[in-house]
């Protein structure tokens, strides 16, 4: 629906052209609010923000320090154009429940209102967009553990209220560092960028899905190495939750599914195990060949990590070919791990805890940190998490809570399996669960903002990322969660705004 026609609604209040209503000036229409039940349970504003214009002749150094000190700010953010003079006063939010939130932004509204060097103040309403994707697995179901096909994980990240900022440019590459990518899907084949290389077999075809070619794993460990044959399905999977083609009438779509485009740089073999060499020359293939963003949905071994904690000199070669990327210019996700149990991690591990990464770990719709999620260690730490999936464990027992849907291709070994249901090759849709699914989530919030705002650093990236993801786990920022779950709206919305720290 085009953006002026779309319809702003506050359920329970009706905007039409016939209405008589008296000025504001002739009532206190915060005392309506007060009285209305509506408004307590589903706040029609933001409760920890409040939009100011202050006098022309007002002294901004003091004024930052007067609302720190008697209004509880504890930022101030320029809104729309700098000479228009609107600033968003963010307040600390400490209220211990919605309804004493709701009568704090009120009081503070009020007295703000009757402050001599304020202009003017609103509420920071807020506003819904009619828009959804047409893709029909975009939906949340309610019930993620079961197997039906659903993307509850982009509502839970407001990733669907972000889209009425920017739903991806064609402008913004992500390379998907991984196994390869089933480039003939039909919700990626559309947003695959030319190039690609496969470091695993040094050749310039990364992303093969043929039957008997590459990318169809037997689904047998074949050296006995612990790796499963699964061909591209993983890589695949993780191209689809950042670009999974939007509005095309099929399947799921992708966090950043409105143009942004996938560089396929294949590091892995069909059992999903890469080496150093080959990872630190596809970070710099990918940094030298037009890549905005880097996914790497990997991450050493956990077993040998836990007995042995690995200094960071000894990934060397990875550690340079990272800042290499970094240095021009490209924001580089990674995953956390997924070797934690009962509460205890051996660590971030690499590639995420070198510097230069944002380390991504994985939470559930809880907000709590996902059971396997790592965390900690002596060299790295959580930047943040996304929906990764979830699951519970009762001794030996695992039951799945939380699956992560998104693209697939049949791997030779799955299609054996199936007793005719499926072909080696086919493309299809899957639930998986880990960090792996977890970065690609936060590596497309990451190429949102660059739609957004494109002369932004890694770490101007990193940090709005942070600064405006969704406080869980513990308050504040914590070893398990990092500054909390990434929160697709918020971001956003701050990537298009100026910052101004309040002391």
């Amino acid at each position: 629906m085009p953006a002026l026609l779309r319809r702003l609604t506050w359920p329970g209040l009706l905007l039409a052209s016939f209405c008589v209503v008296a000025p504001a000036s002739a009532r206190d229409f915060t005392a309506d609010l007060l009285s209305n039940p509506q408004t307590f349970a589903q706040p029609p504003f933001r409760t920890d923000s409040l939009l100011v214009r202050f006098q022309p002749a007002a002294d901004m150094a003091r004024m930052q320090s007067n609302l720190a000190r008697h209004y509880g700010a504890v930022s101030l953010k320029v809104v729309g154009a700098a000479e228009h003079g609107w600033f968003d006063v963010r307040i600390a939010a400490n209220a211990a429940s919605r309804r004493d939130a709701v009568r704090n932004i009120i009081d503070t509204y009020r007295r703000l209102e009757a402050d001599p060097t304020v202009a003017k103040v609103t509420f920071n309403w807020t506003f819904k967009a009619d828009y959804a994707p047409n893709d029909p697995y975009a939906v949340d179901d309610g019930d993620p553990s079961d197997r039906n096909v659903d993307q509850f994980y982009l509502y839970y990240m407001n990733a669907l209220d972000a889209w009425d900022l920017s739903k991806g440019s064609s402008g913004v590459t992500v390379a998907v560092v991984d196994s390869g990518v089933a480039v003939s899907h039909p919700d990626l084949k559309n947003i695959i960028a030319s190039g690609g290389y496969d470091f695993a077999d040094n050749d310039s075809n990364p992303a093969t899905d043929i039957a008997g070619d590459k990318g169809n794993g037997d689904g047998v460990d074949n050296n006995g190495d612990g790796y499963t044959d699964v061909g591209v399905s993983h890589g695949t999977h993780v191209a689809g939750l950042i670009a999974g083609i939007m509005d095309n009438g099929a399947g799921i779509a992708g966090t950043a599914g409105g143009g942004t485009r996938i560089l396929p740089v294949r590091v892995m073999t069909d059992e999903g195990a890469g080496d150093l060499n080959a990872i630190a020359n596809g970070l710099k293939y990918a940094a030298d060949h037009g890549a905005d963003v880097i996914n790497m949905s990997l991450g050493m071994p956990q077993k040998l990590w836990c007995i042995i904690p690995i200094p960071p000199d000894q990934l060397g070669a990875m550690s340079d070919a990272v800042a290499y990327a970094y240095g021009k210019g490209v924001a580089i996700f990674a995953a956390t791990g997924n070797a934690a149990e009962n509460g205890t991690s051996c660590g971030v591990s690499y590639p995420a805890a070198l510097d230069g990464v944002f380390a991504v770990g994985s939470s559930n719709r809880a907000g709590q940190r996902s059971y396997y999620s790592d965390f900690g260690g002596s060299y790295g730490q959580v930047a943040a998490t996304a929906l990764g999936g979830d699951f519970v464990k009762n001794g030996e027992d695992i039951s799945v809570t939380e699956w992560v849907w998104s693209t697939w291709v049949v791997s030779k070994g799955a299609a054996d399996a199936s007793n005719g249901q499926y072909q080696p090759g086919q493309h299809t849709y899957s639930g998986a669960l880990g960090t792996s699914m977890a970065t690609p989530e936060a590596a497309g919030l990451g190429a949102l903002v660059l739609s957004v705002d494109p002369s932004l650093t890694p770490d101007e990236v990193y940090a709005v990322m942070r600064e405006n993801a969704k406080d869980i786990g513990s308050a504040g920022v914590d070893a398990e969660t990092g500054y909390g779950q990434v929160d697709f709206l918020a971001t956003l919305e701050a990537a298009a705004t100026s910052t101004v720290a309040v002391n």
